[in-house]
């Protein structure tokens, strides 16, 4: 089946599939359009600083990422994701419900794996269909850097840029550069930030992304395509979830580490 184009800035969807019943959910035909949500009012953040080199903060205010253990401890663990996509040109509208996890790879513990599954509703679409994806975030630099990961498993389609040097080799999964997140400051002082604005070109098609930290346990990932070939957006949250709420990801093929 043909990767669904309006879920991933950039790189294929993996693995589209019809979706089980235990992913399937009733999503409205007709979710609000970019334009809709981009004028929806959005609450400020709340930009308190840190005690000490972690995220912890008053309860719902927005921590200030200070530096890459900050981003690493923030972001490690599972998350309940929610996304809704609005293409003009180049894709379509949808959403997506599903989970997200960020995990330490065995190599370097600064190095995040983030693998993102759910169920996928397309406008026009009578059943929803199954997708995932993986990026890796590397914590180790500042500002952190996301990278594309080309896997040789069938977690992943190829993005592909396995003509470039693995930037981290160790890995046994190719991977090459994305996006920076720069959350600002320097990591030897208590500067920083709770958002990082981003750009990726994409031949002549430009990704301007936005993550953005609510609260401890609330963070979204934005996209606003524009170019010749592409026109919409993405709105995609994401809920920090207990351990003992988190679903069981052993059926998931975890990539090549």
């Amino acid at each position: 089946m043909s990767p669904v184009s309006p879920l991933s800035p950039v790189s294929p969807v993996s693995r589209v599939s019809p979706v089980s019943k235990s992913l399937s959910k009733s999503v409205p035909t007709r979710s609000p359009s970019w334009a809709e949500r981009a004028q929806a009012p959005k609450p400020k953040p709340n930009l308190l600083g840190l005690k000490g080199p972690g995220v912890e903060a008053m309860a719902g205010a927005a921590p200030r990422l200070i530096n890459g253990e900050a981003v690493r401890a923030f972001l490690l663990g599972r998350w309940a994701m929610s996304k809704t996509f609005d293409y003009r040109i180049g894709g379509g509208r949808g959403t997506m419900e599903g989970f997200a996890t960020f995990t330490e790879t065995p190599q370097r513990c600064d190095v995040l794996m983030y693998e993102e599954r759910g169920a996928v509703q397309l406008e026009g679409l009578a059943k929803p269909v199954e997708a995932y994806r993986l990026y890796c975030f590397n914590t180790g630099r500042w500002p952190v850097e996301v990278y594309f990961v080309d896997d040789d498993a069938k977690t992943q389609r190829s993005v592909t840029k396995k003509h470039l040097p693995s930037i981290l080799p160790e890995l046994a999964c190719h991977t090459s550069f994305f996006v920076p997140l720069p959350f600002g400051g320097v990591p030897s002082e208590q500067s920083g930030s709770s958002e990082a604005c981003f750009n990726h070109l994409c031949i002549e098609d430009l990704y301007s992304g936005q993550l953005l930290v609510r609260s401890p346990d609330l963070f979204e990932w934005n996209w606003s395509v524009t170019g010749p070939h592409k026109d919409g957006g993405i709105i995609c949250s994401y809920r920090r979830m207990a351990e003992a709420t988190a679903p069981d990801s052993s059926g998931l093929t975890p990539p090549r580490l």
